[in-house]
């Protein structure tokens, strides 16, 4: 139960940290180019597709950990 409860909660700070650098895309992706805002963007959008898989593995351990105390209880 500790686990689970600690994966949430890195769950949970990987969410915030995504939510964030989306906000931060959208406001480059309103302006004008140029000052290197699309590289910005870009680099943006790959940081946030290595979050969103370390939350997918994350996700997918607490799954496992559900099923080991669902199968010993």
């Amino acid at each position: 139960r500790q686990k689970e409860r600690e994966f949430l909660a890195q769950i949970d700070s990987w969410n915030k940290r995504d939510v964030e650098l989306q906000k931060e895309k959208n406001i480059l992706n309103s302006l004008p180019p140029g000052n290197g805002r699309r590289v910005r963007s870009k680099h943006i959008s790959d940081e946030q597709q290595g979050i969103r898989e370390h939350i997918a593995q994350l996700r997918k351990q607490v799954e496992q950990i559900r099923a080991l105390i669902a199968g010993t209880s």
